[in-house]
């Protein structure tokens, strides 16, 4: 039986093996743009429940999915 739950790590560690040349604003756009993919994969597959792991910092990253996600 097929999952009704995904956990996404956005940390980008997670996304990239080498990101120190990487500004914030590339790092945040990576973050974003897997967001959105795997938001859209789980529609399509119909998850009931994706949980996505975004870290702490200065919360910058949550204010931008919260903002997506009321869009």
């Amino acid at each position: 039986m097929k999952s009704l739950t995904k956990e996404v790590d956005l940390h980008v560690e997670e996304l990239i093996e080498n990101f120190s040349h990487l500004s914030n604003f590339e790092i945040m756009t990576m973050q974003l743009q897997k967001f959105k993919s795997e938001l859209d994969k789980g529609m399509r597959n119909n998850l009931k429940k994706i949980i996505f792991i975004h870290g702490v910092g200065n919360g910058r990253l949550k204010q931008e999915i919260i903002s997506i996600l009321k869009n």
